[in-house]
């Protein structure tokens, strides 16, 4: 990434040098690798390296920056950056100022097939919330996760045969089942309203809104950038459109960032091989993006900022993204770790409220005390 070369008709550093450049650096957290990496940087090997070079060729020159997902958890990206910063308003003042959707982590231990089944009736729970509530157009869609573009296919055909193979008695009875164990405010209250309903009409209408003409994978353009594919971006660049059918999205990683997307309310994790922390960094990157307000209309206003906060929890369901995630330790910890470095803040799912109580030592010596602590390991 040196400038070392020079052709013919080509950029000098002798040309460069004659001129006062302003450098307009956007998702600057890119441009950090050498920073990050010693090796990287004493080979000159990052974009970073390359526009320190540029700027230091006149002493006029200057670099503006602009990201929303800088890690200053990082200490030599902290004293890079310390004195540097202009103006800074994290993602979790955004997120609390009211100018995004809230973020739930939905922690899910059902299998996959029973993972997308829960995120298709909450996705369609809140179609109905909205059209009860006169709210025109709104299409909630869903994103599947995987790890790879193979698994991706594979779930999809799994997916799509599901919905296929759908039906009244099935489904009532796996509302019910999911019903009496699930520990999740969003899908209690998504159970107890279709425990309400006709299920042969439930059935009827999950096979028309996640269909294959309204299901899409994202990885179809092989090893084309996805955003390069036309017919694959006018649809993913348009899921706001009440023209745009697609409910369902399947796709690996090339969502996590350049994607543009407002009706995305749930992200769901699939598969629970090879997590590393690279892979949960792309996550909470495309979390982030998840989390985008949609300025639905509401009593004739269309609003660019929550309005349902104080509302009842089901409203609230409007107003809010939820990651489905993969019960896997390390999994979380290396989840939590990139959503801190993005400093992106997300509430845990749960309808019971969780108290916090100190134990005395010597009561930790008691057979009682010993037996529940094994219990509650053999539990995990």
């Amino acid at each position: 990434m040196t400038i070392t070369h020079q052709g013919e008709n080509g950029i000098t550093k002798d040309s460069l040098a004659r001129h006062k450049l302003v450098i307009l650096a956007d998702e600057a957290h890119h441009f950090n690798v050498s920073t990050r990496s010693k090796k990287a940087n004493q080979e000159g090997l990052s974009w970073e390296h390359l526009l320190d070079e540029i700027r230091e060729l006149n002493s006029d020159n200057k670099q503006l920056e602009f990201t929303a997902t800088i890690d200053l958890h990082n200490p030599d990206i902290y004293h890079k950056y310390q004195e540097k910063i202009i103006a800074q308003y994290d993602l979790s003042h955004f997120i609390n100022d009211g100018y995004s959707k809230k973020v739930y982590r939905l922690q899910a231990n059902n299998s996959d097939e029973n993972k997308m089944l829960n995120a298709v009736l909450l996705s369609q729970y809140r179609k109905h919330i909205a059209q009860n509530m006169g709210i025109p157009d709104f299409k909630p869609v869903i994103l599947f996760k995987s790890n790879t573009i193979a698994e991706s296919k594979a779930i999809n055909e799994t997916f799509l045969n599901m919905i296929d193979n759908l039906s009244a008695e099935s489904l009532q009875q796996f509302v019910q089942n999911q019903n009496r164990s699930t520990q999740s405010e969003a899908l209690s209250l998504a159970y107890k309203y279709w425990l309400n309903q006709d299920f042969g009409a439930v059935v009827t209408e999950l096979k028309h809104d996640f269909s294959k003409l309204t299901t899409i994978n994202a990885n179809d353009s092989g090893s084309k950038d996805i955003l390069d594919d036309e017919s694959i971006s006018r649809k993913l660049n348009s899921l706001e459109s009440p023209d745009n059918p697609i409910r369902s999205v399947f796709a690996v990683a090339k969502l996590s960032e350049g994607w543009d997307v407002l009706n995305l309310f749930d992200i769901v994790r699939i598969g629970e091989k090879n997590i590393k922390p690279k892979d949960t960094n792309a996550e909470a990157q495309l979390i982030g993006r998840g989390a985008r307000y949609d300025p639905f209309v509401y009593q004739g206003k269309k609003s660019y900022i929550r309005r349902f906060d104080d509302r009842k929890p089901e409203i609230q369901l409007l107003e809010r993204l939820y990651y489905h995630t993969i019960n896997d330790p390390q999994y979380l910890e290396n989840l939590r770790k990139s959503l801190d470095a993005i400093d992106l803040p997300v509430n845990e799912d749960t309808q019971y409220k969780v108290f916090t109580a100190k134990v005395k030592s010597s009561f930790k010596r008691t057979k009682a005390f010993k037996t529940w602590e094994y219990l509650l390991q053999q539990s995990h």
